[in-house]
């Protein structure tokens, strides 16, 4: 039985050292275990956050994995 995890990215600015490592951590991986990236369109500010929330849409995955500052989109996400 393969998993589906989608690792939620912030927008990348500058260093991004966090979704560094998660990139290290996916090919180390089982083959059955598949997995997606998706980066936020937009950055950290208030008003980006709200459009965030309002224009993000995910790929399906039986796991979603928010890395980085962005633990807010854990509100999109069914409580599964």
């Amino acid at each position: 039985m393969s998993i589906r995890v989608l690792f939620v990215e912030r927008k990348p600015f500058g260093s991004y050292s966090i979704e560094k490592a998660f990139r290290d951590i996916d090919a180390a991986l089982p083959e059955d275990i598949h997995t997606e990236f998706q980066q936020l369109p937009f950055g950290n500010r208030f008003l980006d956050t709200i459009r965030n929330l309002l224009l993000f849409r995910s790929s399906p995955a039986d796991v979603y994995h928010i890395t980085g500052q962005v633990h807010y989109m854990a509100l999109l996400f069914s409580r599964r």
